[in-house]
């Protein structure tokens, strides 16, 4: 151990025993005081602690731990996210972790409120607004009786998926795959891999602001409070490399991982199938694979994450709102032409040559 080295763990550890001897002199000359500034402590972590625990970023982490063990009870261990993150330690799996990491602070809004030019933040707002105005008319679903909770929740679960469905096929599309595709170039597939996301993608959640979804008033608590939590251990599994199929569920009622895995696959046969959370979807719309073959790898044929796994998502935010300023002014000019064409000319002025000679 070097000197340098050998002087920070001192310098830390007289740190921490001059703590211990002030909390033992407060102790023993104010024991009242003490107690009470103990108490206050532990009341604002234990506040702290409950409020990141029952918030989406705590329910989010509670279910990914979950998912990670019950990982090692039903993988080879090389096929775990333990293993791929923690042990082989790739530059993939790497970047899975950070973006993890970062969805789970409070870092996650600041940059997808930036990078979407403030959309993010009107998607939010506009929701609200829409709730406001529409509250007369929005069903508030029910939470009372067996029969009527069941029905009431089999309306928000075709609804959502399926609204679902179609913002995940456009993320499939044209300029919206640029920032999409950084998901889908996560060649060590592992649970983490769930919050690889492009935060310039969150433009897209305009869809379910706009969507009937706005119809809906969903209550805090009870099924649909369950359905949040389940959702979320559905889609940390579904990125897993656990080899459950779900029997008929898995083709009608919920992807299972086997089948999103096919998503991620880097096969062509594979490519643009099994979008949905409910499989009806992918059934009715075509995009459903049921087949035998399984994915040979993950990712997508173009290498570019692969040499630069920690910046090439910045660059994709940069060329999708290029592609789509040129989309835009092009289109303009196509418009302003039209608009050209159809304006009517005034008269062409007398000239010496259409005078009548006298």
């Amino acid at each position: 151990m070097n000197r340098a080295r050998t002087f920070r763990l001192w310098r830390h550890t007289a740190a921490i025993g001059g703590l211990i001897v002030a909390v033992v002199v407060l102790m023993a000359f104010e024991r009242q005081a003490a107690l009470d500034w103990c108490a206050w402590a532990v009341g604002l972590v234990e506040t702290k602690w409950r409020r990141v625990l029952l918030g989406p970023a705590g329910q989010a982490l509670i279910v990914t731990v979950l998912a990670i063990v019950l990982e090692l009870f039903f993988l080879h261990w090389e096929k775990t996210t333990v293993f791929r993150v923690f042990v082989r330690r790739k530059a993939s799996a790497m970047t899975d972790l950070g973006f993890a990491i970062v969805t789970f602070s409070s870092f996650k809004w600041l940059m997808d409120y930036v990078l979407t030019f403030g959309l993010a933040f009107a998607a939010v707002k506009l929701g609200d607004a829409l709730a406001t105005r529409l509250g007369w008319m929005r069903w508030e679903l029910p939470t009372d009786g067996i029969l009527q909770v069941a029905g009431a929740f089999a309306v928000y679960y075709l609804l959502s998926t399926f609204v679902g469905y179609w913002q995940h096929r456009l993320m499939h599309w044209r300029w919206f795959w640029q920032l999409h595709r950084f998901h889908h170039s996560a060649t060590d597939f592992n649970i983490l891999t769930n919050f690889r996301a492009n935060p310039a993608e969150m433009i897209s959640n305009l869809i379910p602001a706009l969507s009937p979804l706005a119809l809906l008033k969903i209550p805090d608590s009870g099924l649909f409070a369950a359905f949040v939590f389940v959702n979320l251990a559905i889609a940390s599994l579904q990125h897993s490399e656990l080899p459950w199929s779900f029997g008929w569920l898995g083709r009608w009622v919920v992807t299972p991982p086997q089948m999103h895995q096919i998503h991620h696959s880097i096969d062509e046969e594979h490519r643009d199938k099994n979008f949905s959370n409910y499989p009806l979807w992918d059934q009715l719309f075509g995009t459903w694979y049921g087949g035998p073959n399984r994915p040979s790898a993950y990712g997508i044929p173009d290498q570019a994450h692969v040499e630069r796994p920690r910046t090439q998502w910045l660059i994709d935010v940069w060329i999708f709102y290029r592609d789509v300023a040129l989309a835009l002014a092009a289109a303009a000019r196509r418009i302003w032409a039209c608009i050209a064409r159809t304006r009517p000319t005034s008269p062409a002025a007398d000239t010496p040559a259409s005078i009548p000679a006298e």
